[in-house]
C-alpha cells in the first residue's frame, strides 16, 4: 500500500509514473482526495510489513469522509486514521 501527500500536480505525476511502469500491476486507488493536513509529512519513504489483519481492516475501512457538522472535530475518514496509526506504529524497515 502506498500513500502520496503533498500538491496536486507531484501526486498526479508521481501516480502516473507509477501506473506506467512494468513492476506495477493490478492496482486500486482507494481515495483521492484533499487532506486539511498531512499524515506522513515528517517520513520521506519507507517500508514495513503488514500482519493479514493489518492489511485486512485497511482494506475493508471506510475511506471517504463523512460530513460533520462545523466545529464537529476531525473529519478524517477512519481509513486514513487507521493508515496513520499503523505507519506511526510500525517497524520500519
Amino acid at each position: 500500500m502506498q500513500c502520496f501527500e503533498g500538491p496536486a500536480a507531484a501526486v498526479s505525476r508521481i501516480y502516473q509514473r507509477i501506473r506506467a511502469s512494468r513492476q506495477h500491476s493490478g492496482l486500486v486507488e482507494i481515495l483521492d482526495e484533499r487532506i486539511l493536513r498531512r499524515c506522513f509529512g515528517g517520513f520521506d519513504v519507507g517500508s514495513t510489513q503488514a500482519t493479514a489483519s493489518q492489511l485486512l481492516a485497511l482494506s475493508t475501512a471506510r475511506w471517504t469522509r463523512q460530513q460533520q457538522a462545523a466545529g464537529a472535530g476531525d473529519d478524517t475518514s477512519a481509513g486514513m486514521q487507521l493508515l496513520c496509526s499503523f505507519w506511526q506504529g510500525a517497524r520500519h524497515l
